[in-house]
Protein backbone atom coordinates (compact mmCIF):
# COMPACT_ATOMS: atom_id res chain seq x y z
CA UNK A 1 0.00 0.00 0.00
CA UNK A 2 2.50 2.45 0.94
CA UNK A 3 5.23 1.56 -1.94
CA UNK A 4 2.57 1.66 -4.44
CA UNK A 5 1.11 5.34 -2.90
CA UNK A 6 5.03 6.59 -3.12
CA UNK A 7 5.27 5.33 -6.77
CA UNK A 8 2.29 7.27 -7.57
CA UNK A 9 2.09 10.44 -6.02
CA UNK A 10 6.23 10.89 -4.87
CA UNK A 11 8.82 12.18 -8.12
CA UNK A 12 9.97 8.23 -6.85
CA UNK A 13 11.26 6.04 -10.23
CA UNK A 14 12.43 3.11 -7.82
CA UNK A 15 12.17 2.11 -3.90
CA UNK A 16 14.88 0.18 -2.22
CA UNK A 17 13.37 -1.89 0.00
CA UNK A 18 15.08 -2.64 3.77
CA UNK A 19 19.22 -2.19 3.75
CA UNK A 20 19.91 -0.33 1.10
CA UNK A 21 24.12 -0.82 0.46
CA UNK A 22 23.71 -4.21 -1.40
CA UNK A 23 20.68 -3.10 -3.41
CA UNK A 24 21.34 0.19 -4.40
CA UNK A 25 24.78 -0.55 -5.52
CA UNK A 26 23.35 -3.64 -7.98
CA UNK A 27 20.89 -0.66 -9.20
CA UNK A 28 23.47 2.19 -9.98
CA UNK A 29 25.22 -0.62 -11.81
CA UNK A 30 22.56 -1.95 -13.73
CA UNK A 31 21.21 1.32 -14.58
CA UNK A 32 25.00 2.38 -16.26
CA UNK A 33 25.13 -1.26 -18.06
CA UNK A 34 21.92 -1.61 -19.20
CA UNK A 35 21.20 -5.00 -16.92
CA UNK A 36 18.05 -5.64 -16.76
CA UNK A 37 16.99 -4.71 -13.10
CA UNK A 38 14.01 -7.47 -12.41
CA UNK A 39 17.05 -9.66 -11.59
CA UNK A 40 17.61 -7.40 -8.56
CA UNK A 41 16.22 -8.46 -5.14
CA UNK A 42 14.61 -5.59 -2.90
CA UNK A 43 13.61 -3.51 -5.36
CA UNK A 44 9.87 -1.69 -6.17
CA UNK A 45 9.88 0.37 -9.53
CA UNK A 46 7.16 0.85 -12.20
CA UNK A 47 7.54 -0.82 -16.00
CA UNK A 48 7.65 0.92 -19.37
CA UNK A 49 3.94 0.46 -19.10
CA UNK A 50 3.49 2.18 -15.73
CA UNK A 51 2.90 -1.44 -13.72
CA UNK A 52 4.44 -1.79 -10.25
CA UNK A 53 7.04 -4.07 -10.19
CA UNK A 54 8.26 -5.69 -6.94
CA UNK A 55 11.54 -7.79 -6.85
CA UNK A 56 11.65 -10.41 -3.99
CA UNK A 57 13.40 -9.41 -0.71
CA UNK A 58 16.66 -8.94 0.00
CA UNK A 59 18.20 -11.30 3.19
CA UNK A 60 19.34 -8.81 5.47
CA UNK A 61 23.16 -8.27 6.04
CA UNK A 62 24.41 -10.71 8.57
CA UNK A 63 27.98 -9.73 8.81
CA UNK A 64 27.69 -5.53 9.78
CA UNK A 65 31.30 -5.36 10.38
CA UNK A 66 31.58 -5.97 6.38
CA UNK A 67 29.85 -2.54 5.75
CA UNK A 68 32.74 0.37 5.04
CA UNK A 69 32.49 3.60 6.93
CA UNK A 70 30.37 5.86 5.69
CA UNK A 71 32.38 7.51 3.02
CA UNK A 72 32.59 11.46 4.53
CA UNK A 73 35.74 12.15 2.63
CA UNK A 74 33.73 13.01 -0.88
CA UNK A 75 31.32 15.01 1.01
CA UNK A 76 31.85 18.85 1.73
CA UNK A 77 31.76 17.79 5.27
CA UNK A 78 32.71 20.67 6.99
CA UNK A 79 29.01 22.49 5.17
CA UNK A 80 27.03 19.96 7.31
CA UNK A 81 29.35 21.64 10.97
CA UNK A 82 28.30 25.31 10.19
CA UNK A 83 24.82 24.81 11.34
CA UNK A 84 23.85 21.17 12.37
CA UNK A 85 20.30 20.30 13.13
CA UNK A 86 20.01 16.83 14.43
CA UNK A 87 16.93 16.21 15.50
CA UNK A 88 15.64 19.44 16.50
CA UNK A 89 19.17 21.17 17.06
CA UNK A 90 19.49 19.89 20.59
CA UNK A 91 23.38 18.98 19.62
CA UNK A 92 26.41 19.66 22.07
CA UNK A 93 28.51 20.32 19.61
CA UNK A 94 28.49 21.77 16.22
CA UNK A 95 31.61 18.76 15.35
CA UNK A 96 28.74 16.20 15.80
CA UNK A 97 27.94 13.19 13.46
CA UNK A 98 25.54 10.21 13.45
CA UNK A 99 26.75 6.65 13.94
CA UNK A 100 24.90 3.02 14.24
CA UNK A 101 26.41 0.39 15.77
CA UNK A 102 23.06 -1.67 15.47
CA UNK A 103 20.60 -2.80 13.06
CA UNK A 104 17.16 -4.91 13.85
CA UNK A 105 14.80 -4.50 16.90
CA UNK A 106 13.36 -7.68 18.43
CA UNK A 107 10.74 -5.87 20.18
CA UNK A 108 7.10 -6.18 18.15
CA UNK A 109 5.79 -2.77 19.35
CA UNK A 110 2.42 -2.65 17.21
CA UNK A 111 2.80 1.21 16.30
CA UNK A 112 6.41 0.75 14.96
CA UNK A 113 7.80 -0.09 11.65
CA UNK A 114 10.72 -2.43 11.75
CA UNK A 115 12.91 -1.85 8.45
CA UNK A 116 15.52 -3.30 9.55
CA UNK A 117 14.22 -6.49 10.73
CA UNK A 118 13.25 -8.39 14.28
CA UNK A 119 16.50 -9.48 14.60
CA UNK A 120 19.21 -7.67 16.28
CA UNK A 121 22.05 -7.69 14.58
CA UNK A 122 24.99 -6.12 15.86
CA UNK A 123 28.53 -4.59 15.08
CA UNK A 124 31.45 -5.99 17.19
CA UNK A 125 32.59 -3.31 20.10
CA UNK A 126 36.12 -3.08 18.54
CA UNK A 127 34.50 -2.33 14.80
CA UNK A 128 32.42 0.25 16.34
CA UNK A 129 35.03 2.25 18.68
CA UNK A 130 37.35 1.85 15.12
CA UNK A 131 34.69 4.41 13.57
CA UNK A 132 34.84 6.91 16.14
CA UNK A 133 38.45 6.62 16.34
CA UNK A 134 38.10 7.39 12.44
CA UNK A 135 35.66 10.06 12.83
CA UNK A 136 37.53 11.97 15.74
CA UNK A 137 40.92 11.90 14.43
CA UNK A 138 40.04 12.34 10.83
CA UNK A 139 37.25 14.55 10.90
CA UNK A 140 37.19 16.56 14.17
CA UNK A 141 34.31 14.86 15.23
CA UNK A 142 33.57 16.17 19.16
CA UNK A 143 30.07 14.16 19.46
CA UNK A 144 28.70 11.12 18.73
CA UNK A 145 24.56 10.97 18.06
CA UNK A 146 24.16 6.73 18.38
CA UNK A 147 21.03 6.43 16.43
CA UNK A 148 20.53 2.72 17.07
CA UNK A 149 16.82 1.31 17.84
CA UNK A 150 18.13 -0.87 20.61
CA UNK A 151 21.46 -0.23 21.49
CA UNK A 152 22.12 -1.99 24.76
CA UNK A 153 19.75 -4.88 23.52
CA UNK A 154 22.94 -7.29 24.60
CA UNK A 155 24.12 -5.11 28.21
CA UNK A 156 27.46 -6.42 28.52
CA UNK A 157 27.82 -5.27 24.44
CA UNK A 158 27.23 -1.87 25.06
CA UNK A 159 29.19 -2.08 28.64
CA UNK A 160 32.30 -2.87 26.49
CA UNK A 161 31.87 -0.18 23.86
CA UNK A 162 31.69 2.33 26.87
CA UNK A 163 34.41 0.92 28.24
CA UNK A 164 36.79 0.71 25.61
CA UNK A 165 35.91 4.44 24.74
CA UNK A 166 37.14 5.20 28.14
CA UNK A 167 39.92 4.19 27.33
CA UNK A 168 40.58 6.90 25.11
CA UNK A 169 41.57 10.88 26.09
CA UNK A 170 38.67 11.88 23.46
CA UNK A 171 36.47 14.09 25.83
CA UNK A 172 33.23 13.21 23.52
CA UNK A 173 29.89 14.16 24.25
CA UNK A 174 27.51 11.27 23.50
CA UNK A 175 23.55 10.80 23.06
CA UNK A 176 21.24 8.06 22.58
CA UNK A 177 18.32 10.25 20.20
CA UNK A 178 16.79 7.36 19.51
CA UNK A 179 16.32 5.76 22.77
CA UNK A 180 17.86 3.18 24.91
CA UNK A 181 15.71 -0.14 26.80
CA UNK A 182 15.09 1.58 30.16
CA UNK A 183 14.89 -2.22 31.58
CA UNK A 184 18.33 -2.69 30.48
CA UNK A 185 20.26 -0.30 32.14
CA UNK A 186 22.11 -1.19 35.51
CA UNK A 187 24.18 1.21 37.47
CA UNK A 188 27.33 -0.04 36.31
CA UNK A 189 26.48 0.73 32.66
CA UNK A 190 25.00 4.24 33.77
CA UNK A 191 28.33 4.79 35.36
CA UNK A 192 29.72 4.41 32.33
CA UNK A 193 27.78 6.84 30.52
CA UNK A 194 28.73 9.53 32.69
CA UNK A 195 32.54 8.38 32.62
CA UNK A 196 32.21 8.82 28.72
CA UNK A 197 30.32 12.44 28.11
CA UNK A 198 26.82 10.54 27.42
CA UNK A 199 24.53 13.09 28.50
CA UNK A 200 21.36 12.88 27.22
CA UNK A 201 19.20 9.39 26.88
CA UNK A 202 15.82 9.03 25.17
CA UNK A 203 13.79 6.93 26.82
CA UNK A 204 10.74 5.37 24.61
CA UNK A 205 7.86 5.30 27.23
CA UNK A 206 4.92 5.93 25.09
CA UNK A 207 2.13 5.47 28.00
CA UNK A 208 1.47 5.31 31.43
CA UNK A 209 -1.69 2.83 31.15
CA UNK A 210 -1.42 -0.90 31.17
CA UNK A 211 -4.62 -1.06 29.09
CA UNK A 212 -2.59 1.05 26.24
CA UNK A 213 0.33 -0.93 26.82
CA UNK A 214 -0.86 -3.78 26.26
CA UNK A 215 -2.98 -2.79 23.25
CA UNK A 216 0.53 -1.40 21.95
CA UNK A 217 2.49 -4.99 22.74
CA UNK A 218 4.62 -2.71 24.87
CA UNK A 219 4.16 -3.84 28.90
CA UNK A 220 5.96 -1.50 30.86
CA UNK A 221 7.56 -2.19 34.80
CA UNK A 222 6.45 1.35 36.37
CA UNK A 223 8.75 0.71 38.99
CA UNK A 224 11.52 -0.37 36.96
CA UNK A 225 11.01 2.84 34.86
CA UNK A 226 11.41 5.13 37.63
CA UNK A 227 14.40 3.86 38.99
CA UNK A 228 16.16 3.89 35.62
CA UNK A 229 14.91 7.77 35.48
CA UNK A 230 16.25 8.57 38.97
CA UNK A 231 19.50 6.92 38.14
CA UNK A 232 20.06 8.68 34.67
CA UNK A 233 18.80 12.18 36.85
CA UNK A 234 21.61 11.44 39.57
CA UNK A 235 24.32 10.73 37.14
CA UNK A 236 23.49 14.37 35.58
CA UNK A 237 22.49 13.08 32.57
CA UNK A 238 19.80 14.69 30.93
CA UNK A 239 16.50 12.28 30.01
CA UNK A 240 13.93 12.84 27.67
CA UNK A 241 10.51 10.79 27.40
CA UNK A 242 8.85 10.15 24.21
CA UNK A 243 5.15 9.69 24.56
CA UNK A 244 2.15 9.10 22.18
CA UNK A 245 -1.51 9.45 22.68
CA UNK A 246 -4.32 9.07 20.52
CA UNK A 247 -4.23 5.12 20.49
CA UNK A 248 -7.04 3.04 19.03
CA UNK A 249 -10.03 3.09 21.74
CA UNK A 250 -7.80 5.22 24.28
CA UNK A 251 -9.59 7.50 25.99
CA UNK A 252 -9.52 11.44 27.37
CA UNK A 253 -8.97 9.84 31.05
CA UNK A 254 -6.40 7.43 29.99
CA UNK A 255 -4.18 10.13 28.22
CA UNK A 256 -4.68 12.21 30.78
CA UNK A 257 -3.29 9.16 33.43
CA UNK A 258 0.10 9.36 30.98
CA UNK A 259 -0.02 13.44 31.24
CA UNK A 260 0.13 13.35 35.19
CA UNK A 261 2.54 10.28 34.83
CA UNK A 262 4.78 12.27 32.72
CA UNK A 263 4.54 15.80 34.52
CA UNK A 264 5.42 14.17 37.92
CA UNK A 265 8.32 12.36 36.97
CA UNK A 266 11.93 13.13 37.36
CA UNK A 267 12.08 13.49 33.08
CA UNK A 268 13.93 16.93 32.07
CA UNK A 269 12.18 16.91 29.29
CA UNK A 270 9.44 15.21 26.88
CA UNK A 271 7.64 15.41 23.93
CA UNK A 272 3.72 14.07 23.15
CA UNK A 273 2.82 12.82 19.85
CA UNK A 274 0.05 12.27 18.20
CA UNK A 275 -0.53 8.61 16.53
CA UNK A 276 0.26 8.10 13.33
CA UNK A 277 -0.76 4.64 11.33
CA UNK A 278 1.54 3.61 8.81
CA UNK A 279 0.82 0.40 6.75
CA UNK A 280 3.22 -2.31 7.35
CA UNK A 281 3.08 -1.80 11.17
CA UNK A 282 0.88 -4.00 12.96
CA UNK A 283 -1.58 -1.31 14.31
CA UNK A 284 -1.37 0.70 10.72
CA UNK A 285 -2.32 -3.34 9.24
CA UNK A 286 -5.09 -3.57 11.36
CA UNK A 287 -6.44 -0.64 11.10
CA UNK A 288 -6.04 1.53 8.37
CA UNK A 289 -8.21 -1.27 6.29
CA UNK A 290 -11.01 -0.61 8.21
CA UNK A 291 -10.77 3.16 7.42
CA UNK A 292 -9.71 2.53 3.93
CA UNK A 293 -8.57 6.80 4.20
CA UNK A 294 -5.21 6.08 4.11
CA UNK A 295 -3.24 9.75 3.06
CA UNK A 296 -0.19 10.98 3.71
CA UNK A 297 1.75 14.55 2.35
CA UNK A 298 4.85 12.95 3.24
CA UNK A 299 5.82 15.03 5.90
CA UNK A 300 5.18 12.23 8.55
CA UNK A 301 4.14 14.70 11.57
CA UNK A 302 3.42 13.47 14.61
CA UNK A 303 1.49 16.39 15.30
CA UNK A 304 -1.01 16.03 12.76
CA UNK A 305 -4.07 14.20 13.49
CA UNK A 306 -4.67 11.75 10.19
CA UNK A 307 -6.20 8.13 11.29
CA UNK A 308 -7.84 9.52 14.62
CA UNK A 309 -9.26 6.30 16.16
CA UNK A 310 -9.23 7.45 19.86
CA UNK A 311 -12.20 8.10 21.67
CA UNK A 312 -11.51 11.94 21.55
CA UNK A 313 -12.40 14.18 18.98
CA UNK A 314 -9.54 15.94 16.26
CA UNK A 315 -9.62 19.43 18.20
CA UNK A 316 -9.76 17.60 21.90
CA UNK A 317 -7.10 15.32 20.65
CA UNK A 318 -4.69 18.54 19.66
CA UNK A 319 -5.82 20.28 23.09
CA UNK A 320 -4.84 17.52 24.88
CA UNK A 321 -1.23 17.39 22.93
CA UNK A 322 -0.95 21.28 24.17
CA UNK A 323 -1.78 20.80 27.45
CA UNK A 324 0.33 17.74 28.14
CA UNK A 325 3.16 20.11 27.36
CA UNK A 326 2.27 22.76 29.61
CA UNK A 327 1.62 20.44 32.41
CA UNK A 328 5.00 19.04 31.90
CA UNK A 329 7.26 21.82 31.18
CA UNK A 330 5.82 24.73 33.82
CA UNK A 331 7.23 23.34 36.91
CA UNK A 332 10.24 25.09 38.62
CA UNK A 333 11.41 21.87 39.49
CA UNK A 334 11.46 21.08 35.61
CA UNK A 335 12.87 24.15 34.86
CA UNK A 336 15.40 23.69 37.46
CA UNK A 337 16.69 19.93 36.11
CA UNK A 338 16.81 21.26 32.23
CA UNK A 339 19.52 23.68 33.16
CA UNK A 340 21.17 21.31 35.51
CA UNK A 341 21.46 18.44 33.10
CA UNK A 342 21.87 21.21 29.99
CA UNK A 343 25.76 21.36 29.35
CA UNK A 344 25.58 24.18 26.77
CA UNK A 345 24.27 26.85 28.57
CA UNK A 346 24.59 29.35 26.28
CA UNK A 347 22.64 27.36 23.35
CA UNK A 348 19.71 26.11 26.44
CA UNK A 349 19.20 30.33 26.06
CA UNK A 350 19.33 30.26 22.39
CA UNK A 351 18.23 27.31 20.07
CA UNK A 352 17.16 25.28 22.87
CA UNK A 353 14.62 27.91 24.85
CA UNK A 354 12.80 28.43 21.22
CA UNK A 355 12.53 24.93 20.46
CA UNK A 356 11.21 23.91 24.50
CA UNK A 357 8.48 27.47 23.49
CA UNK A 358 7.63 26.33 20.40
CA UNK A 359 6.54 22.81 22.13
CA UNK A 360 4.59 24.36 24.97
CA UNK A 361 3.11 26.90 22.89
CA UNK A 362 2.56 25.53 18.91
CA UNK A 363 2.36 22.15 20.23
CA UNK A 364 4.99 21.02 17.97
CA UNK A 365 7.35 18.17 18.60
CA UNK A 366 10.71 18.79 17.08
CA UNK A 367 12.73 15.94 19.56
Amino acid sequence: MFRKMVLQDAPVDYIVKGEGEVTFTELINALGTGREIRSISGLVFKDNIGDIVETPDREFIGDLDSIPFPAYDLLQIGDYFKDPHFHGGLNKYNLVLPILTSRGCPFKCSFCYHAMGYTFRPRSPQNVVAEIDWLVKDFGIREIQIEDDTFNFKIERAKEIMHLLSQRDYKLSIVFPSGLKFNMIDEELMDLFKKVGVYRIHYGIETAVPRIQQLINKPINREKLDRVIELTDKANISSHGFFIIGFPTETEDEIQQTIDYASKSRLATANFSILKLFPGTLLGDKYLKKTEKFEDDFSFSYDAVTDNLSCVSDDRLKELQKSAMTSFYFRPSRLWRIFRTTPNKKQLFTRNLAIVSSLIFKGKTKY
